[in-house]
């Protein structure tokens, strides 16, 4: 089983925990080519904070994507983001 068919068995949560714990350390960025099919496919079963995790971690490890970032920010609701503290590092990364 590829790498890309295993992300298909990740919640979007755990994605986005993979991704942010990933660009944290720097590490693998073939996981951002890979997961980001899968994410854009399903980003409906996104929450804000994961949103945020992804947008800031795409960011870190440099995987910018302008669709990819399009559709994500278009998910986003500027009040729900400034209430909830766990977006504190989406600002600074765009």
């Amino acid at each position: 089983m590829s790498r890309s068919e295993k992300c298909r068995h990740f919640t979007m949560e755990q994605i986005a925990s993979v991704g942010w714990s990933f660009a944290t350390i720097r590490l693998s960025s073939s996981f951002f080519r890979e997961s980001q099919f899968d994410v854009l496919e399903r980003v409906n079963q996104l929450t804000v904070p994961a949103i945020c995790d992804l947008l800031w971690s795409f960011c870190v490890v440099r995987h910018r994507d302008p669709r990819f970032f399009e559709v994500l920010l278009s998910m986003l609701v500027p009040s729900r983001v400034a209430g909830d503290p766990r977006c504190a590092l989406l600002c600074p990364a765009l």
